[in-house]
């Protein structure tokens, strides 16, 4: 097996804000960048192994859940993800786990996506779990600049050697299709997926909302407002249930994909 820690987290640095273009209502056309200020980006200086839910991702409901709150499916070391970028040079296969300690400090990345090279090979894939460091048991992890990769995202860039150094990634846009959607861990625990760009910020019945280390937001249902990297804000409705709570941040430009 080329690479690949088994052991990524199963429960849920946050990226700056970067050139805001001014929060934005519902509906608004403003355009996003394709990066953003201080978001994470390895030229030459990253590297990158690979994992499938069968390694030891818990299961609820029948489905593999990540550390992020994304659900899967697996057939063979194949792994299908809801709610991730499916378009373009992103895949619903394509997703990758990201270095985490301290009961998951990297935890608002969850929902980034990156663009990941090797040589003229391209994708992006969606940050949806964590790769932990399990105190110095899985030292890849131990680096900033690692990912793990999910297998069909590591097949499609058709890597020689198990853990190859001196890669490039970057954290970008996601080329999503559709609005946010809302799942629900439990009644007021909820998961904010299907991103253009990550989430800053959350606010609910008045009050910000906390983001856990496992991924979920704290908040009760009704209108919600949302901010994401860039500094848009945008409200929505969350229905009791959960699903599509009928807004998008403003998303990249086809160019940037």
């Amino acid at each position: 097996m080329d690479g690949g820690s088994s052991s990524d987290k199963d429960s849920g640095a946050k990226p700056d804000a970067g050139s805001s273009a001014g929060d934005q209502d519902s509906g608004s056309s403003a355009t996003a960048a394709c990066t953003w200020s201080g978001a994470p980006s390895y030229q030459g200086s990253g590297s990158f192994t690979w994992y499938y839910f069968g390694q030891g991702t818990s299961m609820q409901n029948g489905q593999y859940k990540t550390a992020c709150g994304y659900t899967g499916t697996e057939s063979g070391q194949s792994d299908t993800v809801a709610n991730i970028a499916n378009s373009g040079i992103a895949k619903n296969t394509y997703f990758a786990a990201i270095p985490g300690a301290n009961n998951f400090d990297t935890v608002g990345s969850c929902g980034m996506c990156v663009e990941i090279t090797n040589g003229g090979t391209k994708i992006i894939a969606t940050i949806i779990d964590e790769c932990p460091t399990d105190n110095g048991q899985n030292p890849a992890c131990a680096s900033a600049s690692h990912l793990d990769l999910s297998y069909d995202a590591w097949k499609a860039l058709g890597y020689s050697v198990g853990n190859p150094s001196g890669t490039s990634w970057k954290a970008v846009g996601c080329p999503v299709t559709g609005n946010i959607v809302a799942t629900l861990n439990s009644q007021g625990q909820v998961y904010f997926q299907n991103l253009a760009f990550p989430i800053a910020k959350v606010t609910s019945g008045g009050s910000q909302a906390t983001q856990t280390q496992y991924g979920y937001w704290n908040v009760g249902s009704g209108s919600v407002t949302l901010t994401d990297v860039l500094g848009h804000s945008i409200t929505g409705n969350l229905p009791g249930n959960g699903g599509d709570i009928g807004v998008q941040f403003p998303t990249a430009p086809s160019s940037c994909y």
